[in-house]
């Protein structure tokens, strides 16, 4: 029997049509609505500037955060530029392939300037060469003006310093390397060149913070690019809390644009929020999806002019978009020739764990050499698909960062499979869930069976 979950009627159907519509098309690296925890990320991050600024130093050793794909590094360095913007220190934010593309990484300077001046200043009239800005400056103008500063000898720091003028003069400057993992050794060498190349002497002390985010591979990778600098805070991003997932999922009902508020009853939103928050497994991305999906129920309840939305639909489209993103990662061209050994290994994997032996054994069994198994393997990791497992000598192995990697790889990548199995295990969780409650607690599973079917 569907889940219907009824809502209030809407003063303009048409325009909330809209606004879901927008919601439900937004990008799949988009964070969660709402971001929560990781508290003690943001805590290193102020001990960095402020041991940094202490010292008199102008580089910080910086911070190095990696992860599985989906588990929020991109939303974190997002919501650090937002709330150091609005303390009024300069965010950058570039790719870990860009550092070594000088008008692309000028460019992210120059952009993260006129973003932060935008939201001080009421008019815009400076210029290249006086200020150092033009609000104006378009992509062809940077990369004349960079290219330029080039060919005379002057280095990007330099051409830097030139475009973005007073705009980085005595400023904390935080640069965020997004997507580290790709980091090749000229451009760690450059990150690390940064103060002597943009400190000097003309533009006055700049305390410069980087923050490395990438994949589980990162550190090793950025040691061999010759960022070798012991980091001030090393951290391995993991699955957010219940709690937090449900604080997540409930600003759905909260978001001031959606004009949600009571439009649900309060127990339906706790259970809303409870049901997807347990489906997600405390996973960003995952919550993403669901967060898409209630989006599209309530495009197509006000279009078609109904008071409900199918929270059953929600959680298995919200499923299927989880399983087509495992299916992109574990279908990636890099370890297209590796994926059936991989298969064949999760089958029998000993609580998630793909021990070395087996995957070496196996390997062979498939035509691999030695040395093209560790090559296939470590691509995997590279993608994000696999992450090693340092348990006891018998347990030593790889496993899958993301929890439906390994559902989808144990169902031998059937779509239909898969959904089952995500959907027993959804109404098992929140069975377990329920039975924690305290008796008479509002928000118990009342209404919740339909799941398991």
């Amino acid at each position: 029997m569907p889940d219907f979950i009824p809502h209030k009627p809407f003063d303009d159907p048409q325009k909330h049509v809209e606004i879901f519509h927008e919601l439900s098309r937004a990008s799949d690296r988009d964070a969660p609505l709402k971001f929560v925890g990781r508290d003690n990320l943001f805590a290193d991050v102020q001990t960095c500037l402020n041991i940094t600024a202490k010292a008199g130093k102008t580089l910080s050793n910086g911070l190095f955060i990696d992860g599985a794909p989906g588990v929020g590094k991109s939303g974190f360095i997002r919501e650090v530029e937002k709330r150091h913007g609005e303390k009024g220190t300069q965010v950058v934010i570039v790719d870990g392939g860009t550092l070594s593309r000088p008008v692309q990484f000028a460019e992210a300077f120059y952009e993260s300037a006129v973003k932060r001046e935008k939201n001080a200043l009421s008019s815009f009239n400076f210029s290249i060469g006086t200020s150092g800005l033009n609000f104006g400056a378009n992509w062809e103008d940077i990369q004349s003006y960079v290219s330029g500063k080039l060919a005379q000898g002057g280095s990007v720091w330099s051409a830097i310093r030139e475009l973005c003028g007073k705009h980085i003069e005595s400023e904390t400057i935080i640069v965020c390397v997004d997507e580290a993992q790709r980091t090749s050794g000229d451009e760690g060498k450059r990150l690390n060149q940064i103060a002597t190349q943009i400190h000097d002497g003309k533009t006055g002390k700049i305390q410069l913070l980087p923050i490395f985010a990438g994949l589980n591979d990162m550190r090793a990778r950025l040691k061999r690019a010759g960022v070798s600098r012991e980091a001030k805070g090393y951290e391995t991003l993991s699955a957010l809390s219940l709690e937090e997932s449900v604080e997540c999922s409930r600003a759905l009902f909260e978001a001031p644009a959606l004009n949600l508020r009571g439009k649900f009853d309060e127990k339906d939103v706790e259970r809303v929020s409870t049901t997807i928050a347990i489906a997600s497994e405390g996973w960003p991305r995952h919550l993403h999806c669901y967060q898409t999906t209630f989006a599209l129920a309530m495009e197509k309840s006000l279009s078609a002019d109904q008071n409900y939305v199918n929270l059953d639909d929600v959680i298995e489209h919200g499923n299927r978009m989880r399983i087509q993103y495992a299916e992109s990662r574990v279908l990636s061209a890099e370890i297209a020739k590796f994926e059936n050994v991989i298969i064949e290994v999760a089958r029998g994997a000993n609580n998630g764990v793909l021990s070395e032996k087996a995957l070496e054994t196996v390997g062979r069994e498939f035509g691999c050499s030695e040395s093209q198994v560790a090559d296939h393997l470590s691509e995997a990791e590279h993608c994000g698909v696999l992450q090693r497992h340092r348990g006891n000598a018998s347990e030593r192995g790889y496993v899958f960062p993301v929890p439906s990697f390994l559902r989808f790889m144990q169902n031998d990548m059937n779509v239909e499979r898969t959904l089952k199995d995500m959907r027993e295990m959804l109404a098992a969780e929140i069975m377990q869930h329920a039975s924690r409650k305290p008796p008479g607690d509002e928000s118990s599973s009342e209404g919740m069976g339909g799941f398991g079917g």
